[in-house]
């Protein structure tokens, strides 16, 4: 078994000066990730990238490093659990930190990174890599997840959403719709689907859709408020950020989609509505979202431990419920 300090004894800490003259980076957006690529050659004259995904929205990176010839290679564990035998490591490690920080700088530097994922290929270098990490950056937290290791900024400090979001009146968007279809569950439980369509600033097709839900025989029901990019990719649908800028304006289109669930399923009003609740795709829309639901529907207050079978839901129950 090798024993960290042991491991250490035998390395030389990495410096900046260490790293290797980087090229880029080719820079590329998947959805919601801004993909930097930069290229070096290490010692053995091999081409090497090093992958430095950014999600601006999360304030979050995902770090990967591998030989350009795999690039195009569709085995992951092939492609980043290779390993170059140049022992370089030190001087590789340096070259992917420069490329951590020359990300960053696009955020405004590493106090506004929330967290850093990096995927090692062997318990080895998770070793090396959590070391250096956390000797590099030591506001961080570094824990094991599976086979990466994520990083978590202690300083990090997130915007208020009032600076965002406030002031609370704005335009609200032309919403084509609803278009409603209904599913009814084996246990008697029913779901209406209610789906509005519009245009955003940038002329994208996006979409409000709130799932209203009832138990058998009518019982607490609720809303399940989803917004995105209309896609056929239900997966990407709700989690992609569209860079628009009308964040407020798609805040207020959703509350009159919620207003008008209301007026058609709960003849008492909102004290009808047992639930509220949505699924965040970042740390920064749950922000967000509770903000929202907070001030919009004041008497929700957050269940975190409401009974749901569906993962990742965060809860709001209305303390004035009347059935």
């Amino acid at each position: 078994m090798i024993k960290l300090t042991d491991l250490l004894n035998e390395l030389n800490v990495p410096k900046p000066e260490d790293a290797y003259p980087l090229t880029g980076p080719e820079v590329t957006q998947r959805e919601r990730m801004l993909m930097h690529k930069y290229r070096f050659k290490n010692r053995k004259g091999d081409d090497m990238t090093i992958g430095v995904n950014l999600d601006e929205a999360d304030k979050a990176m995902y770090v990967i490093f591998y030989e350009t010839s795999e690039e195009e290679s569709p085995n992951d564990d092939e492609k980043y659990g290779r390993k170059t035998g140049s022992g370089d490591m030190i001087k590789v490690l340096a070259t992917v930190v420069e490329a951590v920080k020359r990300t960053a700088d696009k955020v405004g530097g590493m106090d506004n990174v929330r967290k850093i994922i990096v995927q090692p290929s062997d318990q080895k270098r998770y070793n090396i890599y959590a070391n250096y990490v956390q000797t590099l950056f030591p506001d961080f937290n570094v824990q094991k997840s599976g086979s990466w290791i994520n990083m978590t900024n202690k300083n990090y400090k997130p915007e208020e959403v009032t600076e965002v979001l406030e002031p609370s009146t704005a335009d609200q968007y032309d919403l084509l719709g609803p278009k409603v279809s209904t599913h009814e569950f084996s246990d008697g439980s029913v779901s209406n689907y209610y789906t509005w369509m519009y245009k955003n600033r940038k002329g994208q097709k996006m979409e409000i859709t709130i799932a209203y839900e009832a138990q058998a025989g009518g019982e607490e029901p609720r809303m399940i408020i989803s917004f995105g990019k209309t896609t056929s990719s239900f997966s990407g649908k709700y989690k992609a950020m569209t860079g628009a800028g009308d964040l407020k304006t798609i805040l207020n289109s959703i509350l009159t989609a919620c207003q008008e669930v209301i007026s058609r399923e709960i003849p008492n009003g909102v004290d009808g509505l047992y639930a509220v609740g949505f699924e965040p795709s970042d740390e920064r829309r749950e922000r967000i979202y509770d903000y929202f639901i907070t001030k919009e529907f004041p008497n929700f207050k957050v269940d975190r431990t409401a009974r749901d079978s569906r993962e990742g839901f965060t809860w709001y129950i209305n303390q004035n419920y009347e059935a």
